[in-house]
């Protein structure tokens, strides 16, 4: 029995396993456990049966071979062998490839939707505590720092929420797809450096130009004792 198959099912040495044939059903013990290597694309099985197990069972007959351009030669066997089942592990392959790409770009558009809501929320909270930032930079004036440390000031604090959010965006994304690749589609899970860098460097980016921008607007001229005094 396959191994992988038997950690799925939970089946151990000596336990029995319950096959239904054609007519009846059998049973047959499982002896011992191999290791398949299924990327090697040779004909293989789950179950191997001791010579004589199956007899009174249908059967069928499985090959494989390598044919260079042979279109026109399985054209050709189809229509010489009607009852023989031809597959194009090629063609099978170069979907699957397809479908696999298609998916990880659906998931990288998820993971952009949600970073970019992220950022929305989190811009969001900053203009609801406008108040409150306008009386802690009347504070610092009042107190004497310059425009150009304030300015400064805030936008190191954007660019750091926009860091640690993208740092926390990308936590959750990689996350997201190591449960779909691993419990979903049963790859092995491979992290996507490219998400650790990216996010991070977008999120502080556009935070650090709002906090630019914000700056700009609060310490404008004597707009921002006006704001506090209104």
């Amino acid at each position: 029995m396959e191994e992988g198959l038997a950690k799925r099912l939970n089946v151990r040495l000596g336990d029995s396993v319950t096959f239904m044939g054609d007519t009846q059903a059998f049973s047959a013990k499982v002896t011992s456990l191999r290791q398949v290597d299924w990327e090697s694309l040779r004909p293989n099985f789950f179950f191997i049966f001791p010579s004589g197990a199956l007899d009174g069972q249908p059967q069928s007959w499985l090959t494989s071979f390598r044919w260079e351009n042979g279109n026109g030669m399985l054209t050709q066997l189809n229509r010489e062998f009607p009852t023989v089942s031809l597959l194009d592990i090629g063609a099978i392959l170069k979907q699957v490839g397809q479908v696999l790409e298609q998916v990880s770009r659906a998931l990288e558009v998820m993971v952009v939707l949600v970073t970019l809501c992220g950022m929305l929320l989190l811009l969001a909270q900053v203009q609801v505590g406008m108040r409150q930032r306008h009386q802690e930079l009347v504070v610092w004036r009042t107190l004497g720092a310059g425009k150009k440390l304030l300015r400064t000031t805030l936008w190191c604090e954007f660019a750091m929420l926009g860091l640690v959010s993208g740092l926390v965006a990308a936590i959750g994304a990689e996350t997201a797809l190591a449960v779909l690749q691993i419990n979903v589609f049963d790859f092995p899970w491979e992290p996507d450096w490219r998400l650790w860098v990216t996010l991070p460097f977008c999120g502080a980016l556009l935070l650090s130009v709002c906090g630019g921008w914000l700056g700009v607007r609060l310490l404008k001229g004597k707009a921002l004792f006006r704001q506090f005094n209104g």
